[in-house]
């Protein structure tokens, strides 16, 4: 199979919030959070076509993406995906909606005592729509996906 990018709209929903921060604030860590981490979890909605008995049922799974690609550099996140992906099944079938979890994979917030977990940690969820990257722009969207995947070079 052939494997077919995607760039995903996204808005913004902030699970990480501290009760002093502002939206700005806020909104300025969710990019610096983007930015760093290069991976997290696609959330569907299983389709019919690729699953009958598990229609409607929530769907999720790590993918990899690359940020600022474009040059509005507008949040937009670049997916590399093929139909070997239940994801990427699941979004092609419908227009789907779909989440795009991510949590720091490194310490953001300064610990308290000395340990730092997870929950003390920023973490987001995005959701928006999957649309295709057109064909003009797959070659340099491709290669900015590489320099954050270097491992990405032989798919």
């Amino acid at each position: 199979m052939t494997p077919f990018s995607f760039i995903v709209f996204f808005f913004f929903l902030f699970s990480f919030c501290k009760a002093t921060q502002d939206v700005i604030t806020a909104a300025a860590m969710a990019r610096r959070l983007v930015k760093d981490t290069g991976i997290g979890s696609m959330l569907t909605l299983m389709d019919a076509d690729v699953n009958e008995e598990f229609q409607g049922f929530p769907f999720g799974l790590m993918e990899y993406y690359a940020d600022g690609c474009t040059e509005q550099d507008n949040g937009d996140l670049l997916l590399f995906m093929s139909d070997l992906q239940m994801n990427a099944r699941n979004a092609r079938h419908a227009e789907q909606k779909v989440g795009f979890t991510i949590r720091a994979l490194k310490e953001y917030n300064d610990p308290i005592g000395n340990i730092s977990t997870p929950v003390q940690q920023p973490r987001l969820t995005l959701v928006g729509e999957v649309d295709h990257l057109p064909e003009s722009l797959r070659k340099q969207n491709m290669a900015c996906f590489r320099q954050t995947h270097k491992e990405a070079s032989a798919w």
